[in-house]
């Protein structure tokens, strides 16, 4: 697993031996990112929940984010990611915080610019996440939420003011982009 591109372009990223995670593939990362408007990474705050190796977050870094927290609940992974931001020249613009999403959010102060999830599949409290993230005020003006999730599994559809805006499919694999909607 690399780094894609910008500036970490071609990093290796460590993951640790017998982990689970199921790390992001180059092809949907690349999808990722080449769907978002160049504005919307560029100097962006980026939350990156549930970050597994956190390659969706130092990708983000590497083409060209201001910073990116990364919320992280198992502790062997979230040295690999400390491990992989030092090895990318990305922990001055990070922090990670190693606790169950749930309860990360409490400690996070936003707004944020970008927000990307990535969830084991079969995870049951994204919808939650996803409505907690909009309700705690930690989305900026015309931030934009990624969602991976199993292609067999329907979009989200949150209830408040986060619409779904699309989804593509990559195989097994989609991603649902949402934004924010204001009433009226």
């Amino acid at each position: 697993m690399r780094v894609v591109t910008g500036r970490s372009k071609g990093l290796r990223l460590k993951t640790p031996r017998a982990s689970s995670v199921r790390p992001t593939s180059s092809l949907v990362k690349s999808a990722i990112f080449a769907t978002l408007p160049p504005d919307a990474i560029e100097d962006a705050r980026v939350l990156d929940l549930y970050a597994g190796t956190g390659a969706l977050g130092i990708e983000a870094l590497s083409r060209g984010a201001r910073s990116v927290d990364f919320v992280e609940r198992d502790r062997r992974l979230c040295g690999s990611i400390r491990g992989n931001l030092e090895a990318a020249h990305g922990t001055e613009a990070s922090q990670v915080l190693c606790a169950p999403v749930m309860k990360a959010l409490d400690r996070l102060t936003g707004p944020y610019d970008l927000v990307l999830l990535d969830p084991p599949y079969g995870t049951t409290d994204v919808l939650e996440v996803l409505e907690q993230v909009e309700r705690r005020g930690l989305l900026g003006d015309d931030a934009t939420v990624v969602l991976e999730h199993a292609w067999r599994d329907k979009a989200i559809e949150p209830a408040g003011r986060l619409a779904l805006q699309q989804t593509r499919r990559y195989g097994d694999t989609a991603v649902s982009y949402y934004q924010e909607v204001t009433p009226g």
